[in-house]
């Protein structure tokens, strides 16, 4: 199977084309392959001593960017159902009092 991802300049979209029908779970997993691949290259490019903070970064903007995709395509989905926002602002404010007041 042979797939390339074609963008459109003119409206900044990726479009995987495939010479034979592909899934969603082929494709999702060619891509999370891809995105793995990418951040271990960066991660083993990076000076020892900054590694740690590089892999931080790395999940970070990963985060970031599946959050974003999730939202943008089932914004009526919540992206963690479980975790309420009074939640998270008592756990904000909990961490925010531990550095003022540290033990």
């Amino acid at each position: 199977m042979k797939i390339t991802i074609e963008l459109n300049k003119d409206t900044n979209q990726v479009t995987p084309v495939a010479d034979e029908p592909i899934t969603l779970p082929v494709l999702t997993n060619m891509c999370m392959t891809t995105v793995y691949a990418a951040m271990s290259s960066i991660l083993s490019d990076t000076p020892k001593e900054e590694q740690e903070d590089m892999k931080t970064y790395l999940f970070d903007v990963f985060n970031e960017s599946a959050s974003t995709l999730l939202a943008r395509f089932a914004p009526d989905i919540p992206l963690r159902p479980d975790i309420t926002e009074e939640a998270i602002l008592r756990h904000e404010l909990e961490i925010a009092d531990e550095k003022r007041n540290p033990s």
